[in-house]
Order: C-alpha cells, then structure tokens, then sequence
C-alpha cells in the first residue's frame, strides 16, 4: 500500500460567499472507521452537530476563529486550537459577522468494545476538552532529537483507539526510520511545514494544509533540510484498544 496525500487548496478558503459554509470529505474510506471533513465558514452561521452514540468528534482548527458552544458554556476557537466534544452530546459552532473559521473534523466511529470502555469510565467522556497546541504538555521520543518539540495534544484513552500529537523542529533534522503494526496514521501539515515524509521505500512532501496517510505497517521516517520546518500533526487510529500501549510505552510525557 501506498502513502495517499491531500492538500486543501487555499486558493478554496477565499472562495467561500458571505454567510456560506464549505464542507469536504477528506480521504473517504481511507482509514477504517474514520471520516475526516474539512469545513469552511465565512460570515455569521452556526453549525449545529447533534448527539450520537456511535462515534466521537476531534476539532483541529487551522485558519480563523469561532466561539464553540457545549454544556452551557462558550469558548472561542482560533488558529491554535483542537477540540474534542463531550461525548454523545450536542454541540455547536458559530461564526460572528466578519469572522471565518477552517477546521478539520476527525470523527472516529466506535465499536462495542469502544462504548464499553465509555460506558465505564462515562465521567470522563462526557467532560469537555478544548485546548491550545501551544498550552498541550510535550513529550520525548527515542526516535526524534533532543531539538524536536514535541507535545501531546489527545491522550490515550480520552478518545478509544485515537490518539493526537505534534512534531515541530528546524532542519536539518529527522525522524528515524520506525514501524508500528498495531496502527494506521495520519499526519498534518501544520503553518510552515516543508518536510519529507517517507514509507516503503517512497517518498512525499508535506506542506501546510496537507494530510498524508502512512500505510499499516510501513517502515517509515521523515526529514527536513536545512533552514526548513518539519511541523506536522499526527493522528494515531489504533485497531485494537490494547494497541494503545505503544503510546505509553514509546512516548514520555514531561511533567506539566
């Protein structure tokens, strides 16, 4: 299998009518399980999502700000922001006049194995979880150099078999040739992002605004040249619930 990428076009961000939304699935039936939109909205509008039990909803905001209404309670979402929304209860977005807002939605579907988890740890699903990337606590990896920033932006276990984090360092760098089986992943090219990834043997850029699927099982790495930035998101959709003891074990988390 090979890697599959998709840049959003910025061009496309312009383009979107006064009041209007945009919304685009992104790699459909690319990972199992997985749905991934990019929306755009210009100009006042709210976007109401309702509860569900069958799946959980992860906000990456790129572009724009917006207030995120659940609970009872407002935040405001800018360019630095994720979300994951309190599972299996409404939320909404909304645009003020003379605002926009571009995010991609990662919606994970869940199992019966899933919703048991949820079912017995409920107090924590349905807690609301808005952070900034900037605010998330960093972490360190064996396969990354002491220069990389790293930090964990979706905990294991907050979201069954989903996990979230960022990568970010200067050229020249690297991230060392590494497989895990137990996972497909999917990577963001955050502001500024000019790297190369690489899997199987192939190779692809990553730039701002682009996602690239790693395939199952591939031994993978990536780099970025001197004077250039390796910035990306990578999401972790793991096939089993046991799988997510990668994360615990190759990553430390640093004290917040």
């Amino acid at each position: 299998m090979k890697m599959k990428s998709v840049r959003i076009s910025t061009n496309d961000l312009n383009e979107i009518s006064d009041s209007g939304i945009i919304q685009t699935n992104v790699m459909p039936d690319e990972v199992k399980e997985v749905v991934i939109d990019f929306i755009s909205v210009k100009g006042l509008h709210v976007i109401d999502e309702p509860a569900h039990p069958d799946y959980y909803d992860f906000i990456v905001v790129m572009k724009g700000q917006a207030n995120f209404h659940a609970q009872g309670l407002a935040y405001t979402l800018t360019n630095d922001s994720v979300v994951r929304a309190p599972y299996n209860q409404i939320y909404q977005i909304k645009v003020d006049p003379g605002e926009e807002i571009h995010y991609f939605r990662f919606r994970k579907f869940l199992d019966s194995l899933d919703r048991k988890v949820i079912e017995q740890e409920n107090e924590k699903h349905i807690t609301l979880f808005v952070k900034s990337r900037s605010e998330c606590p960093t972490y360190t990896e064996s396969i990354k150099s002491e220069k990389t920033l790293n930090r964990m932006i979706l905990r294991e276990g907050m979201i069954p078999r989903f996990c979230a984090g960022t990568v970010e360092t200067i050229g020249p760098d690297k991230v060392d040739s590494h497989v895990h089986p137990m996972l497909d992943q999917i990577f963001l090219g955050l502001p500024g992002c000019n790297c190369t990834c690489y899997a199987d043997g192939e190779s692809a850029e990553l730039t701002e605004f682009m996602l690239l699927h790693i395939p199952l099982g591939s031994e993978h790495s990536s780099s970025v040249d001197a004077g250039k930035k390796l910035n990306y998101m990578w999401f972790d959709f793991f096939l089993t619930l046991e799988g997510q003891e990668y994360i615990n074990k190759h990553h430390t988390i640093d004290e917040e």
